[in-house]
This record gives C-alpha cells, structure tokens and sequence, in this order.
C-alpha cells in the first residue's frame, strides 16, 4: 500500500489521472471524487488530521492506497 503525506489545511491537486482509463479517488473524508477522465485533478483541502484509506471504485484491487494528514 502506498502512504502520501501532506499537512493539515493544504489544497492541492492531491489526485491526477495520468492514464487513458477512468478512475475515482474513494474513501476518507472526501467520499468520491467523481470520475477522473484522463488529465483531469480532484482537489481536497485537508481539515482534519488522521490517516485515510481510498481506492478507485473501478479498480479496487490494483488502485488503492493510504493519505496521511499531518497536524
């Protein structure tokens, strides 16, 4: 499992499709992101500390992974 890291109140273009497939950022405070077309970035500012699991809904098995909120 992958483990990304950003700091409390950060907005950033935390999820960028890079890929030809379609693909969703689900899970943590955020719930779903929506479909991510190719190029297309789902911004989350961070509110709350903690660690979050997520997956993409279409590939669970392969895309998953785990974002740590620093306070």
């Amino acid at each position: 499992t992958e483990i990304y890291t950003l700091s409390l109140h950060d907005a950033l273009p935390i999820w960028y499709n890079v890929d030809t497939h379609i693909h969703t950022v689900t899970g943590g405070p955020w719930g779903d992101s929506g479909d991510l077309v190719e190029a297309q970035a789902f911004f989350w500012t961070a509110t709350q500390a903690g660690s979050f699991g997520y997956r993409c809904k279409y590939h669970s098995a392969q895309e998953q992974a785990v974002l740590r909120v620093t306070a």
